[in-house]
């Protein structure tokens, strides 16, 4: 990234040499695991084992969440042109019926396999969209649960006890990691990995 800087912007070597010292001050930081995350294989190996497990099981993946739960998916998404991953990020209803009306063309809800992210697990977005799609479920005679994934903290939060309570598979977003630095956990993992 210093390297695209110094390519676009005019800036001193004054100001180069303390951002790399600024750099590797924070790399150095044993509270922040975001550049510890490539070397946390298990992380890597459970979410592209589920990821394959249930991308042979259907054919699209929707990903609920907000802002870090959703943003460094959707940059994935659009770089690698990921076509059978959606994503619901707000609660906005229009915009929900309308990604609804979308998947419902694609073909059956059956088809659809539901990532649920969120870091604390206490979402107001995230949680009252899961609520919401277990009424649409119910009505259609539909498990939601059977076709769903939560990506969490590992801790007993609201969403961590749904899946716990349903056996929802879970993957684990480090208390270490920030929601916004998480694309290299499983929140970045499985949906790369589900997209092939």
């Amino acid at each position: 990234m210093l390297e695209i800087s110094q390519n676009t912007h005019k800036t001193t070597d004054e100001n180069r040499e303390i951002s790399q010292k600024s750099l590797q001050v924070f790399l150095q930081r044993k509270d922040i695991g975001f550049s510890d995350l490539p070397f946390r294989m298990p992380l890597w190996s459970t979410s592209t084992e589920l990821a394959k497990k249930m991308s042979a099981k259907f054919k699209r993946l929707v990903i609920v969440g907000i802002g870090g739960s959703s943003a460094g998916p959707q940059v994935l998404c659009e770089m690698f042109q990921m076509k059978n991953v959606f994503f619901i990020d707000n609660v906005d209803p229009l915009q929900f019926q309308r990604t609804m009306a979308d998947l419902e063309a694609l073909g059956d809800l059956e088809e659809i396999c539901w990532a649920f992210i969120s870091k604390s697990g206490s979402t107001i977005e995230t949680l009252c969209t899961l609520e919401y799609l277990l009424e649409i479920y119910s009505q259609k005679g539909l498990e939601l649960a059977e076709q769903s994934v939560v990506i969490t903290e590992n801790h007993p939060n609201s969403l961590f006890k749904w899946a716990e309570a349903h056996r929802v598979p879970t993957l684990e977003i480090p208390k270490d990691v920030g929601g916004r630095f998480s694309i290299l956990s499983p929140v970045g993992i499985f949906p790369a990995a589900f997209a092939g």
